[in-house]
């Protein structure tokens, strides 16, 4: 894909701010708008779970860990992870790698 970008307004201008494209064999449902963006993040674990779309992520983590925890565990495993996945931390780590 030369433009993503392009590919990208183009789906929106035919197929509106939701869509579903295949990539590698996989659904890849794109919000293109600020409202579907909001509703997708507000939305509870009930109506969107991240450990359901995340499943891939088991063998990478392990089991019963991350997203693959129950949801107490997770949130707490989440929050610890982000704070070391920052853009400042990520270029620390560049220098020790």
């Amino acid at each position: 894909m030369e433009d993503p970008v392009a590919y990208v307004t183009k789906m929106k201008k035919t197929f509106g701010p939701v869509c579903t494209v295949e990539v590698l064999g996989k659904n890849l449902t794109c919000m293109i708008s600020p409202e579907s963006q909001e509703a997708f993040f507000k939305a509870t674990d009930d109506v969107l779970s991240a450990a359901e779309a995340y499943k891939f992520m088991t063998p990478i983590f392990g089991k019963g860990v991350v997203y693959d925890a129950h949801t107490e565990t997770m949130i707490e495993q989440v929050k610890l992870d982000r704070g070391g996945l920052t853009a400042e931390k990520m270029r620390r780590y560049v220098s020790k790698m």
